[in-house]
């Protein structure tokens, strides 16, 4: 990856960041791809509509790894700050992070992966945010795909209603060292907030959100912790600094439970994936949703 440059004000029609969009779910028109920037061009672009929202971690960590909830935590924080500090013209990005917590026990780990009940077509129910570590090989994660976050979100208005981020800790040696990166795991979980907030992967090498990570052997391992013009730009297109000025939700987003069938989801859900090489897409949703 390319070193980072430092921050500041960009232009998003100068950059080729590319938005999350609904054309993928079960039942809408399939995408059409701009031959170009290999963007999806039709569809919802799939946002948060809340100033704010919680996120929370798995307990455990990863104990294969040695990385403890509490200092999961504390990176999934960091990386997170690093999309709602970025500098866009005219203040921050108007979307922020109210907690970043840890979940009280395995049981509502299990219960935050869970289907949300309620909601309607257009405006499904918020859902519970959770990071959380998979330390067993699992078919995943097929393909060299070293994290995966799931953004569940109306397939008609694209907006987002939770996301989900699940790390292979399994066959990836994770750390937190700044001297003795392999894979670091403030990189990875910068790109993968990235998904969270409702960007996909850009062709722009060097930018936090490129499809491709190779760890140890990236000219500088530790680069994706810093976002780059094409990042900035894409963040700052989604959540102005003045979307709430003429009014609109200013309501933040708690975390909620619910005790549905594990991976039954009635919103759509795009699962997007940081590689090692190229990138894999999968969304899956209810029709009529």
């Amino acid at each position: 990856m390319a070193l980072a440059t430092a921050l500041g004000l960009f232009t998003p029609s100068a950059n080729a960041f590319c938005r999350t969009k609904t054309c993928a779910a079960k039942g809408n028109p399939p995408c059409v791809i701009d031959p170009v920037t290999l963007c999806n061009t039709n569809g919802a672009s799939v946002y948060w509509p809340v100033r704010s929202f919680k996120f929370w971690v798995d307990p455990l960590g990863s104990p294969k790894t040695g990385i403890s909830g509490e200092a999961a935590r504390g990176v999934l924080e960091q990386a997170l700050a690093a999309w709602s500090s970025a500098a866009c013209e005219g203040g921050p990005p108007s979307i922020s992070v109210a907690s970043v917590e840890l979940m009280p026990d395995e049981d509502a780990v299990v219960l935050a992966l869970s289907e949300p009940d309620g909601g309607t077509l257009s405006d499904p129910p918020f859902n519970t945010s959770v990071l959380t570590f998979v330390d067993q090989d699992s078919t995943l994660f097929l393909g060299g795909i070293i994290a995966l976050t799931t953004v569940s979100f109306g397939t008609k208005s694209g907006r987002v209603v939770g996301a989900d981020i699940e790390v292979d800790s399994a066959n990836h040696a994770l750390t937190l060292s700044d001297s003795a990166p392999s894979y670091d795991l403030l990189s990875v979980l910068t790109h993968e907030s990235g998904h969270v907030l409702g960007l996909d992967h850009t062709l722009v090498d060097g930018a936090t959100m490129y499809r491709e990570y190779n760890g140890p052997n990236e000219r500088d391992p530790l680069a994706l912790r810093t976002l780059e013009a094409d990042d900035i730009a894409g963040i700052c297109e989604i959540y102005p600094p003045g979307r709430f000025d003429s009014g609109g939700c200013s309501c933040g987003l708690s975390a909620r439970r619910t005790r549905a069938p594990l991976l039954a989801l009635v919103v759509g859900c795009s699962w997007l994936g940081l590689r090692r090489r190229g990138t894999k897409q999968r969304f899956r949703a209810r029709s009529g949703i």
